[in-house]
């Protein structure tokens, strides 16, 4: 009976962890507002960032990788629409 009991506290205290745990997309930048397509256009065009289409736990979004004004490479992931993705792709943008 003692193991029975045992077994659904660490089973409750699983659950809750599991629970409470952030997903990576939050982690990730991906909470923000969509990024606009014509924003991403703009700034691979001018040089400031390379544009990578991925997805997310499943959502579409874009890495941006590019150079600080100090020289520092940065990197982050935007949630973008599926349509914008589509469109990215049909360009010729890699998809990874």
């Amino acid at each position: 009976m003692d193991g029975i009991i045992i077994i659904s506290a660490l089973a409750a205290v699983a659950i809750l962890c599991a629970a409470s745990k952030k997903s990576n997309s939050a982690a990730n930048g991906m909470e923000d507002t969509p990024v606009s397509i014509d924003n991403i256009r703009k700034g691979v065009q001018r040089g400031w960032y390379a544009c990578v289409l991925v997805r997310i736990d499943g959502v579409p979004a874009v890495r941006l990788t590019g150079k600080t004004a100090d020289g520092k490479t940065y990197s982050d992931v935007y949630p973008i629409t599926q349509a914008d993705w589509d469109t990215l792709k049909a360009e010729g943008y890699e998809a990874k």
